[in-house]
């Protein structure tokens, strides 16, 4: 492409990633590049039709539009994500941040609004849970758990970008060390690994292919390992009027639910604005 103006690198995207995705989210993604790559509004798009475009630009769009031909997530082709407000970096070390872990934030931060709190996340992934809840409560004391030193490495830098005070630490939920045991916290959030086996078939290429497994697949027979974990847990370092948010396998609900109840703690169960049981309360 050379000499191509607004309108016409919008039929181009059109034209090369039409045939890949569904006509709304061809229209998202080309809004999302747009924005991207030349910071223009909605309004910019049509209204600079006639903008030429320099070759820097038109190179940038070639690369993207390449990706996205082989199911490379748009995000991680930008480098980046919008998450409650807040922009967060994203590589394939660490999870896309997706709209019902926005709901469930929310849903925190509708239910708990103290001055201070000790709160872990564990699997924090880029960390978009807990900077918007530090962005959002800039009072509590928040550490945010993971078991990739390349994801605390994205967390970190997100953090730094989003001006949030975190502790972050290396650690796996399956086995904790000594310092996260030692620890009492007034809430627990997560949005562990619990696809299954089962699921993975039917499963986007685009998560499937690119998106850490690490991050989205239970390890061994028991999708619900880390919920039992995080259960045991909680059973001796929650503090007694202290609460959980977890996001869960829409496929599971009433079992997670279940493993919390057997260790004495009641449950609440929220459906996602899709109407599935995507969220659980822990009190």
């Amino acid at each position: 492409m050379t000499n191509t103006t607004v309108f016409e690198l919008g039929n181009f995207l059109k034209k090369e990633i039409g045939p890949f995705y569904p006509k709304e989210e061809t229209d998202a993604m080309i809004y999302r590049i747009f924005q991207h790559v030349l910071n223009f509004s909605r309004a910019d798009i049509y209204l600079k039709q006639d903008t030429k475009l320099p070759k820097s630009v038109l190179q940038q769009v070639e690369k993207i539009t390449g990706g996205l031909k082989k199911f490379v997530p748009l995000q991680y082709l930008l480098g980046e994500t919008c998450f409650y407000g807040l922009t967060f970096l994203v590589n394939p070390h660490v999870l896309i941040p997706r709209p019902e872990t926005e709901e469930l934030v929310e849903w925190v931060l509708k239910e708990q609004d103290q001055h201070t709190l000790d709160v872990v996340d564990f699997g924090t992934g880029s960390g978009c849970i807990a900077i918007t809840i530090a962005s959002e409560r800039p009072g509590w004391n928040i550490t945010a758990v993971d078991i990739s030193k390349d994801a605390l490495s994205v967390a970190m830098e997100n953090a730094s970008r989003n001006h949030a005070t975190i502790h972050f630490c290396e650690d796996s939920l399956l086995d904790l060390s000594t310092t996260l045991l030692d620890m009492k916290f007034d809430l627990i959030v997560s949005n562990p690994p619990y696809v299954t086996g089962e699921q993975k078939t039917v499963m986007q290429p685009n998560v499937l292919d690119y998106e850490p497994h690490i991050a989205l697949f239970a390890p061994g027979t028991d999708p619900l390992i880390f919920y039992r974990k995080i259960a045991r847990f909680a059973a001796s370092n929650l503090r007694k009027s202290g609460k959980m948010f977890l996001e869960i396998n829409e496929a599971l609900p009433f079992e997670t639910a279940g493993v919390f109840e057997s260790q004495g703690f009641s449950t609440e169960l929220r459906k996602d604005i899709h109407g599935k049981y995507r969220m659980l309360k822990v009190f």
